[in-house]
């Protein structure tokens, strides 16, 4: 199971009632924040004080906070960390966190050449590049020995192929890494370049697929024992009345795990989108303008709804999730009925909502009333 807690989907400012960008997605593993804006962490406190009181299985807690991905360094994607981190110091955290996020290539190379703490002072990196505030939140107590539990900082940059970095803020060391590196067991974590006035991108979080179901009838109607069965179930060939018997050969079709994509903030057609071998079951894109304001969408790279809906198209997505409106939007039925035409399965997400999605490639979503969260039957 793959549950995303959607916190915030207001562009820019919290306005109408919703706050800045933020959710949880929750795994077998681990919970993963992507982005972290202002208020963050009094909004996860509030939606799992509501979950319990509601009697829900889902919590969520920062003891299961494993991950931290951020999209970009717009503050309204990431001004909520630094006292997220310390909140958890406070809490007594002792387990180890990964953070992160795109930097600029100018940024990248500096840091690779003269450490994490090398000074960022090229007027080609952008104020709000990660990097930079990265930095500054290392000043003031970010780091390992402050916070006392452990967190490894890692920066990818996207201007030749994908580069990684490892950072390591008290002895200034920086890593090139051979590989992408391994963001959470039992995940695959990965980085979409986005088209956006900063370094950005999106993120995929995918869980592993799982082998077919064990074809039990026909074992039995080949009349095999129980342990030839249980071989088979567990993978194992086996010989019957000297005939070979493959245990691939008794399973049906693997089943592909759930998989979501979060955009972050991006402008129309990017390249990576394209890419995508296998779509997700969800992707959640922003749509902060109707395709009235179309040309102001391109001026600043955002997205319209409809362009949403052609990402999700390009990419395979199965459904699609609405989020990041501008203010100016106080009801999303034109954003929600623009996409539709484009991509019938889609929804405009209100801050609170839970979407579930399963190994049989089941989806649901489900919003908070005041009282409690009920199914939308007429959602994706």
């Amino acid at each position: 199971m793959l549950e995303v807690h959607v916190l915030g989907v207001s562009s820019a400012r919290p306005a109408h009632g919703r706050h800045v960008s933020g959710s949880v997605v929750d795994t077998p593993t681990g919970q993963i924040v992507v982005d972290c804006g202002e208020g963050f962490q009094e909004r996860m406190l509030v939606h799992n004080s509501q979950l319990k009181a509601c009697d829900m299985k889902q919590r969520l807690r920062h003891t299961r906070l494993r991950l931290l991905l951020l999209t970009h360094g717009h503050l309204d994607h990431c001004w909520g960390v630094l006292p997220m981190l310390q909140t958890m110091s406070l809490d007594g955290r002792n387990k180890p966190l990964a953070v992160a996020g795109p930097i600029s290539d100018i940024s990248f190379d500096a840091l690779l050449a003269n450490g994490a703490n090398a000074i960022l002072n090229d007027p080609g990196i952008v104020k709000v590049d990660l990097a930079r505030q990265w930095q500054q939140w290392w000043s003031l107590g970010a780091t390992n020995s402050e916070l006392g539990y452990d967190i490894t900082w890692f920066a990818v940059d996207f201007s030749s192929g994908e580069r990684w970095l490892k950072l390591n803020p008290e002895s200034g060391e920086c890593s090139l890494l051979d590989n992408p590196p391994v963001l959470m067991d039992g995940v695959s974590v990965h980085p979409h370049e986005t088209l956006h006035s900063v370094p950005s991108c999106g993120w995929s979080i995918r869980l592993a697929d799982k082998a077919g179901r064990f074809e039990r009838e026909k074992a039995v109607e080949m009349n095999l024992d129980s342990e030839q069965k249980r071989n088979l179930a567990a993978g194992k060939n086996v010989e019957n009345n000297g005939e070979l018997l493959k245990a691939e050969d008794f399973r049906g079709l693997p089943r592909v795990a759930p998989c979501v994509l979060i955009s972050g903030d991006t402008g129309a057609g990017a390249p990576s989108f394209s890419k995508i071998e296998v779509g997700p079951t969800l992707l959640i894109h922003e749509a902060t303008y109707t395709s009235e304001r179309v040309d102001r969408a391109r001026q600043w790279l955002h997205s319209t709804s409809q362009d949403a809906a052609h990402a999700a198209t390009e990419m395979s997505a199965k459904h699609l999730l609405l989020t990041h409106y501008s203010s100016r939007i106080e009801d999303t039925s034109q954003l929600l009925a623009e996409a539709r035409e484009i991509h019938p399965s889609t929804a405009a997400a209100v801050d609170g909502d839970i979407i579930k999605m399963d190994l049989e490639g089941g989806i649901s979503h489900l919003r908070y009333d005041g009282r409690g969260w009920s199914q939308l039957h007429d959602s994706f």
